[in-house]
């Protein structure tokens, strides 16, 4: 990540993320990851909200900062994610990695949220669990749409300690 002076008003920094292979709107872990960095270092400090606010290619985002028996902790919404293409035929590939499954109730889905992502639920949990893709054909799927690949969910069996099982296949 690069952290610059921001050029939008309101907004406390502006962040530029980068993959190794490109540059990408927005991702969570290297926007709160900075916005520590932007708060250890002074070069930016909380708003009269308790919150910084980032400038990057996904727009302005907030990040509340709470204090936790002296422990910094932030928060940050993920911008809303567009629902690109929708349905096991949206790519021959997809049709293919998902062939060996039964898939879930809803249908797989090519999700942008400042990351692309092919989304598909499974059937059942221990499917999931089991589950062993082609990870060749998921890196060609990736690479044919850019996107960062395939992440598979299962609803919990119990629903009692989680309610979802995420398997992601970059």
């Amino acid at each position: 990540t690069f952290v610059l002076p921001p050029s939008m008003p309101g907004a406390s920094y502006q962040l530029r993320i980068f993959s190794p292979s490109k540059e990408i709107p927005f991702a969570g872990h290297p926007t709160i990851g900075s916005a520590h960095a932007v708060l250890e270092t002074g070069f930016a400090g909380l708003n009269s909200r308790g919150e910084l606010v980032q400038q990057c290619a996904a727009g302005l985002l907030n990040i509340r900062a709470d204090y936790v028996n002296g422990m910094r902790e932030l928060y940050v919404a993920a911008p809303g994610a567009n629902i690109l293409k929708r349905g096991i035929d949206a790519h021959p590939t997809l049709s293919n990695i998902l062939s060996s499954v039964k898939l879930g109730i809803l249908p797989p889905a090519f999700v942008d949220g400042g990351r692309r992502w092919w989304v598909a639920e499974l059937g059942t949990e221990a499917e999931l669990r089991a589950w062993k893709p082609d990870h060749a054909s998921i890196g060609v799927l990736a690479k044919d749409t850019e996107s960062m690949g395939l992440c598979a969910f299962a609803r919990s069996v119990d629903q009692l300690d989680y309610k979802l099982i995420v398997r992601a296949f970059p």
